[in-house]
């Protein structure tokens, strides 16, 4: 049978996302997101990431802090 999805599948993903953004890994953050379905995107763990991920681009590094 199949393994039923982690409920802290989303919560690793994201802290997944965190490093990758911490070591300058955008390249391989996108492709991360993209192995993402699109309802995850809505999830408080990889919108936070995605949110801090903008402000870096954007130079908001307040945001950050």
């Amino acid at each position: 049978g199949l393994i039923p999805p982690s409920p802290q599948e989303y919560q690793i993903e994201g802290l997944n996302l965190l490093r990758l953004l911490v070591h300058n890994r955008i390249a391989e953050f996108h492709t991360e997101l993209e192995l993402l379905p699109a309802s995850a995107l809505e999830n408080p763990c990889i919108k936070h990431a995605l949110e801090l991920k903008q402000s870096f681009m954007d130079g908001f590094y307040n945001r950050v802090l």
